[in-house]
This record gives C-alpha cells, structure tokens and sequence, in this order.
C-alpha cells in the first residue's frame, strides 16, 4: 500500500508542478521509476521475460533500467539494510535540469547539485515538502537513455 501511495502521490504532485511551472520550465513528462528489490536477477528476468519489457541498459550491474515505453522506464535497484524492497523515487524528464533544479531550490525544496549519472543523463534529486524523493533528467545526446528512446520499436 505504501508503494501505490507513494506512486499515486508522485504522479499528483508532478501534475501539480507542471502545470504551475509551464510558462519558466518545461517539464516533458514521468519518465522513470525506481524500484527497490529484493532479487535484482529475479526482477530483471520477471520484467523482461513475464512482462515482456525489454532491458534498455545496466549501470555498474547495480541497476537496470527495463523500457515500458519509448518514454517511460522502470529502474531497478537492489535492497540493501537501509533500503528495503519498495518504491525509492520517481524521475520527471525536464528540458533543462539545471534551470529546474535552481528554481526548486530557490522555491525552498532540497536539492541536490545536478551531475552527470552514469547512463550520461544530467539529473538531480529534489526532495518535496512530504520528503518524497525525486529526480529530474536532462537527456544528453549521447546518454543511454536517448539511444534507448531512439531505438524504440
């Protein structure tokens, strides 16, 4: 239940806060979620061979992201003992992270600086007034992601 919670609340606020920032940032849609899992194999091979989603790419075999759609994606991370099994955070693609990222801040949300993951995207973390975790995307012509949307069939 608390994961549902945590997606349904996600999905409203990142409503809420596209359609109170149109006019300075643009916010071009969800485009992840990151799930936390007790078996990372187990979960590579249930979204991919039962659900039938095809594996986009892998960071330091830690994480995998499964595509949904050309545009959404599921990342999956393994639990640790601080991080049990469950919905972790959802991700916004934004056309400028940077511009984003320093507007919440100075909106008084806690951010992270943006930096460069390792699928080559620029993102940041944002923290919301609830203490939902988020984090914003910048697609960079050479990131994974962008050949993985490219590559969409």
């Amino acid at each position: 239940m608390r994961g549902v919670t945590l997606l349904l609340t996600g999905i409203l606020i990142g409503s809420a806060v596209q359609s109170a920032v149109g006019q300075q940032d643009r916010f071009v849609g969800l485009n992840h979620v990151g799930i936390v899992v007790a078996n990372l194999d187990e979960a590579r091979q249930f979204y991919t061979k039962t659900m039938g989603f095809r594996e986009a790419w892998r960071n330091n075999q830690t994480t995998t992201f499964v595509q949904v759609s050309r545009d959404t994606f599921l990342e999956l991370m393994p639990s640790t003992p601080t991080r049990p099994p469950g919905l972790d955070h959802f991700g916004f693609q934004v056309d400028d992270a940077h511009a984003t990222t320093a507007r919440l801040k100075q909106a008084g949300l806690t951010t992270s600086e943006v930096r460069i993951s390792p699928s080559n995207l620029f993102v940041s973390s944002i923290t919301d007034p609830s203490g939902i975790r988020f984090e914003l995307h910048q697609v960079r012509p050479d990131s994974l992601l962008k050949k993985a949307m490219d590559s969409w069939r």
